[in-house]
């Protein structure tokens, strides 16, 4: 199975090789560890923000909103093509 999928992805033929190879999908992969690494961290500080704000009963829609975007943001690579 090894074999013929590296050989599909030379000839670069078929649908699902075409999905994993199109310009989103390389994107996402392009940012997807550095976003690994950093959820934690933007998570936890805007948890520590919220506490100290006292609004503590609207942390998990005020992380929800704003810990996504702030961690796409912060792993966007800027040689990115």
């Amino acid at each position: 199975i090894s074999c013929i999928t590296v050989y599909l992805f030379a000839l670069s033929e078929g649908k699902i090789i075409q999905i994993l190879t199109n310009k989103q999908s390389v994107f996402i992969a392009s940012i997807s560890a550095s976003a690994f690494l950093i959820h934690y961290v933007v998570l936890w500080l805007i948890g520590d923000i919220i506490t100290c704000l006292n609004i503590s009963q609207l942390q998990p829609y005020i992380v929800c909103i704003t810990g996504f975007p702030i961690t796409i943001f912060l792993s966007l690579d800027k040689n990115f093509k």
